[in-house]
């Protein structure tokens, strides 16, 4: 079953607020596609390659760390967010409704569904936003209104994050504990997961580009907000798919991987790809004309191949 730990805090008293004076500052188109964003610099090459959805860094400008500090993670869209604070500022008038239709609405009390989410419905319809459950970026707007309903200390707001809304794990269990879902809850969590990731890295930690979340300690921020249901080095992934895939990928595996405890076989394997990636792009070695001379150095290198 489903629980929601998180207490809302009471609201005494609840001022009507005007919907058409927050409805007027609201767009109505909020399926903006997010998409990775460069900056090249002007002596940019005109080959600017994608992979996995990516842009190649190597094709952007020839020095890696300048390249990826051009490629900028995808933000949420203008529109979306603000739909979601509007759903928000409904929040207290829809928690107090949901108490009044307690026990008296069929369907209403379904244990699968976590206490906020319920809500969440409610005060999307008072916002003008009936069936918001059919929409087709509903768990964007349901994670994202989550986030801004958290208001420590306001009458009527949330005092932590709805975690439910996830998973019904503890969001500090180790990454181990997801296989105990079952094959409906995992499939939940891997849809709304990177939409919390996504938010809690780009707003709440302020990374902006493939530079900055390369360079950024995951491990410490992770634990600072108590999740631990992911590794911190498979986070940037699952957040953004596609962004460490590739021999150039946006933001390199094994710098994020080696900040963590590794087996020998694990480490090594990461650092021959990491050996390889600094011969291909930033040595720029020609293994077709320089076989003999790439040969030489894996030997100094003393790689041994099993």
């Amino acid at each position: 079953m489903w629980t929601e730990s998180e207490e809302t805090q009471p609201a005494s008293s609840l001022a009507e607020q005007s919907w058409s004076e927050i409805e007027a500052d609201l767009p109505l188109n909020t399926n903006e596609p997010a998409h990775p964003q460069t900056s090249p610099p002007s002596d940019a090459p005109a080959n600017l390659l994608f992979r996995h959805g990516w842009p190649v860094p190597s094709t952007i400008c020839p020095h890696p760390d300048e390249a990826r500090t051009c490629i900028q993670l995808p933000a949420f869209g203008a529109s979306l967010l603000d739909k979601a604070r509007v759903i928000s500022s409904r929040f207290p008038f829809a928690e107090a409704e949901y108490r009044n239709l307690r026990g008296k609405t069929p369907g209403l009390e379904e244990p699968e569904i976590p206490h906020f989410e319920k809500v969440f419905r409610i005060a999307a319809t008072i916002a003008s936003i009936p069936n918001v459950q059919e929409a087709r970026d509903y768990d964007d707007l349901l994670i994202l209104t989550a986030w801004h309903c958290v208001r420590p200390g306001v009458e009527g707001f949330l005092g932590s994050y709805p975690k439910s809304l996830l998973c019904p794990l503890s969001h500090a269990a180790p990454p181990i504990a997801l296989d105990s879902l079952s094959s409906a809850k995992r499939f939940i969590f891997d849809r709304r997961a990177p939409i919390y990731l996504r938010y809690l890295l780009c707003e709440k930690f302020g990374l902006r580009t493939c530079a900055d979340l390369e360079n950024a300690d995951l491990r410490h921020l992770l634990r600072s907000t108590g999740f631990r249901l992911i590794r911190s080095s498979a986070v940037p992934e699952v957040a953004f798919a596609g962004i460490t895939r590739g021999e150039d990928p946006p933001v390199r595996p094994w710098k994020l991987t080696l900040r963590q405890e590794l087996s020998d076989d694990r480490a090594a394997e990461l650092l021959i790809n990491a050996a390889l990636w600094q011969i291909k792009y930033v040595a720029r070695y020609d293994f077709v004309r320089d076989d003999e001379r790439f040969a030489r150095l894996v030997q100094k290198m003393d790689f041994k191949q099993k």
